[in-house]
């Protein structure tokens, strides 16, 4: 009886000890686990970090950016505005020159059709050689004056055209500058959203 007894109970520390053998190798499965997630929980971590500190440097590139395009718009705006003022200028100048030219040429047609009798004319009225000095003086200066004028008409107008040219130039190269900035811009808000997506599906 006694015999039969130890028979029956001999098999239990056997099953105890493979059962506690199995749940300290569940155990260390599961601790090996938890050390895993923890490190990729930490390596996210660090991503995220990481991540959200770019976005916060692209977003301050974005700013840079978007104002470098807002002064580019603000200086083709005042440059347009330079050449509205110097076309007006240029229209003024152009009528001034015209209505010159018309009193020149008229003078010149009265002097033609006049010829050599206008002049003998002078010449016969005039009571004493001073007069006649004076009156010829008056002709000479009114016809160099004339003269300087339209020169300097031309000139200025010379000067307008060269001006119009600078400021189409610098029409153009804003321009251009503006485009570089939009395609600036575009380029670091698409970087933007990129990292803005990655600290979403991180943080998630």
């Amino acid at each position: 009886m006694a015999a039969a007894l130890l028979l029956a109970a001999s098999p239990a520390p056997a099953a105890k000890a493979k059962s506690e053998a199995e749940a300290k190798a569940e155990l260390a499965k599961v601790r090996e686990r938890i050390r895993r997630i923890t490190e990729d929980v930490q390596d996210d971590l660090a991503k995220r970090d990481s991540v959200a500190a770019e976005l916060r440097e692209a977003d301050k590139s974005v700013a840079g950016a978007r104002t470098r395009l807002d002064d580019v718009r603000e200086a083709r705006t005042s440059s347009e505005k330079r050449r509205e003022a110097l076309r007006a200028e240029q229209a003024r100048t152009q009528a001034e020159l015209a209505q010159v030219r018309d009193a020149l040429a008229a003078q010149l047609r009265a002097a033609y059709v006049a010829g050599r009798e206008e002049q003998l004319r002078v010449l016969l009225n005039a009571g004493d050689p001073a007069t006649l000095g004076r009156m010829l003086g008056y002709y000479s200066y009114f016809g160099r004056a004339r003269a300087a004028n339209i020169a300097l008409i031309d000139e200025r107008m010379t000067r307008l055209d060269e001006l119009d040219q600078e400021l189409a130039a610098e029409e153009a190269r804003l321009a251009e500058l503006e485009q570089r900035r939009r395609q600036e811009v575009g380029a670091l808000d698409a970087a933007r959203d990129r990292r803005e997506k990655a600290l979403g599906t991180l943080q998630t």
